[in-house]
């Protein structure tokens, strides 16, 4: 069974970890294990983020580009799952959900309102992402279409501003 949690920034993933990790499951992020690229929008090439551009147009980039979730590696990441009996939640969002649902079994989603993503955004220490008021503004834009696309595409939404507990009950309980 391949199960998918895509989750939208700033919200905090790695408790899914704490309830699930083990020999049986594998819990891979969509950002940090390559499950999407950077998309010209222009040339439709895949291309490497300017991580190390001071100078970057956070918005022009944004405006250029968009990050879309690999349909070659995440049925790779299906196969192996399939072959070695494992359970996979997929850890992220991206563009190109319609294109990969059909290799999951469940598909849910974390929403929070504006002043939760914020808080969480500003808070976090380990990522940079969003700290920035450009980012901030394209985040802000990726939240207001979330929910409406994600209940379109029959999603299970849990509701995030919740506590911690709750919201982790949640998913387990959406999980089985």
């Amino acid at each position: 069974m391949l199960n998918t949690f895509l989750l939208e920034p700033g919200t905090q993933r790695l408790f899914l970890l704490d309830a699930y990790a083990g020999p049986e499951s594998l819990t891979p992020e969509v950002d940090e294990e390559s499950y999407a690229d950077w998309i010209d929008r222009g040339t439709g090439a895949i291309v490497p983020f300017p991580h190390d551009d001071s100078n970057l147009d956070a918005r022009g980039w944004y405006k250029n580009h968009r990050w879309v979730l690999s349909q070659e590696r995440i049925g790779k990441l299906k196969k192996q799952a399939d072959d070695e009996s494992k359970t996979v939640f997929l850890l992220g969002t991206a563009e190109g959900e319609d294109k990969v649902w059909h290799l999951f079994d469940k598909v849910m989603t974390l929403l929070v309102d504006e002043a939760t993503l914020r808080s969480r955004i500003e808070s976090r220490q380990d990522n940079h992402f969003g700290k920035d008021s450009e980012e901030m503004a394209a985040i802000l834009g990726w939240l207001e279409s979330h929910e409406r696309m994600y209940r379109g595409f029959g999603a299970i939404v849990i509701d995030a501003t919740q506590p911690l507990e709750q919201v982790v009950n949640g998913v387990v309980d959406a999980a089985r």
